[in-house]
């Protein structure tokens, strides 16, 4: 009589890394656009602290654009929370911020990746935080607006606020 050989479960196995890699690269990708509209945001708010005060009054352009860059990041952000819920729920997670997206990221480049969003996410948001106290700048409620759901994924629950 024949041993009865069942097949490999590395099948399986690999298939599920295939959908953990692409939910991964579906974040990254997600993250990237968030990073592309935060120097956006960024570029249009240098070029808003370099008039003077009469210029900024005079040329209500200036805002609208900075108010257009807020809208594409709103956007963004919505990719962002679609790509991350993807992957939470491929890696068996709740809804976590991106530091501890890095913490239960599985070994290999994922860690290192997401790492790297994080630091430069985290430094964009400082660089616009820094508008929201420059005095004279008009800016204060408009820079304020970052997506509050952005601030918490980068920084967690407690850091609600830009500075």
């Amino acid at each position: 009589m024949e041993e009865l050989v069942l097949p490999e479960t590395n099948g399986m196995a690999s298939l599920a890394n295939g959908w953990t890699q692409s939910a991964a690269r579906d974040l990254s990708e997600a993250l990237w656009a968030e990073r592309h509209h935060l120097a956006e945001l960024l570029h249009a708010l240098d070029a808003a602290a370099a008039l003077t005060p009469a210029q900024r009054s005079a040329d209500a352009s200036v805002f609208a654009v900075i108010d257009r860059k807020m809208q594409a990041l709103r956007v963004a952000g919505l990719g962002r929370d679609i790509a991350a819920d993807a992957l939470f729920r491929t890696w068996g997670a709740e809804a976590p911020t991106l530091p501890e997206v890095i913490s239960i990221a599985p070994s290999g480049p994922w860690v290192f990746i997401f790492s790297a969003h994080l630091n430069s996410m985290e430094e964009q948001l400082s660089r616009i935080g820094r508008y929201c106290g420059a005095a004279g700048t008009g800016a204060t409620n408009r820079f304020a607006q970052i997506p509050r759901a952005l601030r918490h994924f980068i920084c967690g629950p407690g850091h609600a606020g830009m500075n």
